[in-house]
């Protein structure tokens, strides 16, 4: 029993750590196009750090513990740093009103 249980935990482990987070939020907000998931992390982080001006400082360490985000690197530094979005993101038209 204490074998199958454990098999049971590993499985579950490894399935959790394979979920790559912001892909599976990309895809419940509907975001496909690879552009498009730029410009609405770019849009996410500048939103942040433009509301709570104290999490810029946070916002480094935050960032390194969701999974997935490390390809976006990019947008992130762009957001952060005040970019205009969607001028640097322009092949995306679609509209995102959660930012």
């Amino acid at each position: 029993m204490d074998e199958m249980r454990s098999n049971v935990e590993d499985f579950a482990m490894q399935f959790y750590n394979s979920v790559d987070g912001v892909e599976l939020a990309m895809d419940l907000m509907q975001i496909e196009a690879r552009e498009c998931r730029f410009k609405a992390i770019c849009k996410a982080e500048q939103k942040i750090t433009q509301s709570h001006p104290l999490a810029r400082f946070a916002i480094g360490s935050l960032n390194s513990k969701f999974e997935g985000l490390d390809k976006y690197t990019e947008a992130i530094e762009a957001g952060i740093n005040g970019e205009d979005c969607d001028l640097k993101y322009d092949q995306c038209s679609q509209y995102m009103a959660y930012f």
